[in-house]
């Protein structure tokens, strides 16, 4: 599902996708640890997306 997040990595960390806003990740990884990307996150099922940000932007997608 594509959301309007854009996408980062953890400075050095492992590989997942998170997804970013300016105040860091949906999962809580702070500005200053990560490495913006020049991609959108893309929340679907994979190794390579983190969890907890695929399902916080689904989430931000479909609204209250």
């Amino acid at each position: 599902m594509r959301t309007d997040f854009g996408g980062c990595r953890e400075a050095g960390g492992p590989d997942p996708h998170h997804a970013w806003t300016e105040a860091g990740t949906l999962c809580g990884i702070p500005p200053r640890r990560v490495e913006r990307c020049r991609c959108l996150f893309v929340a679907k099922r994979s190794s390579r997306t983190c969890a907890e940000c695929r399902v916080k932007a689904i989430e931000a997608t479909l609204g209250p």
